[in-house]
């Protein structure tokens, strides 16, 4: 258990690689990816694509409580650290559950060893999804407006900032960086006329989601 009153992390300093792009950027950007996966493959059953910036701006659950006990029992764990420096990372995760750690060259899962959790994600502990920033799926205008909107979790969890570049912030600029949600406003864009021509409009579609066809 720990009892510090700054958030415990584990880090992985020994890598021989530059520091990896921010993880709350590029997980953002490999949202995007996923859900257009799963909204344009097939035209004919179209999925809704969502505002996922304002989605991670609204969603807070990060934010930690000193006094609460959930905070004092845990531990952070930075998903770069479990993937740059593993060894390290889950020996010191399992000392602090107190449980013997036997091997940690692969992972595995109920469907065996280094499963592909999708179709064309890495396996295992491939260090490849820290370094990809798919910049098909985002712009430096969401991802510096992501930045400086959660700065705070960056500043708590290590992140550097990779697209704000600490420049004043008013209503122009903020107003400007949303002018630049090229590939965010494309993709939702291109979902609702789907979702329209298929007459699916005013029905309930889940972000990500397809409606079947009766």
């Amino acid at each position: 258990m720990t009892t510090s009153e700054t958030p415990p992390s584990f880090s992985s300093s020994n890598t021989s690689k530059p520091l990896p792009p921010s993880e709350p950027t590029t997980s953002y950007a490999a949202t995007v990816r996923f859900m257009t996966d799963l909204a344009f493959a097939d035209e004919n059953k179209p999925g809704g694509v969502s505002d996922v910036v304002t989605e991670r701006l609204l969603n807070r659950s990060y934010l930690l409580d000193p006094d609460d006990r959930l905070y004092r029992d845990s531990i952070l764990v930075r998903f770069e650290d479990g993937k740059l420096n593993p060894k390290a990372t889950f020996t010191a995760l399992a000392a602090f559950w107190t449980y013997p750690i036997l091997s940690m060259t692969y992972c595995s899962g109920w469907t065996g060893v280094n499963p592909e959790s999708l179709e064309g994600n890495v396996r295992g502990f491939d260090p490849a999804t820290v370094y990809r920033t798919y910049d098909d799926y985002a712009d430096d205008a969401d991802r510096a407006f992501l930045e400086y909107f959660l700065r705070d979790a960056y500043q708590a969890y290590g992140y550097d900032f990779h697209y704000y570049h600490g420049e004043p912030v008013d209503e122009a600029w903020v107003q400007g960086k949303i002018g630049g949600f090229t590939h965010l406003n494309s993709f939702i864009e291109k979902s609702v006329r789907l979702v329209v021509r298929q007459g699916l409009i005013g029905r309930e579609l889940p972000p990500g989601r397809r409606i079947r066809q009766e």
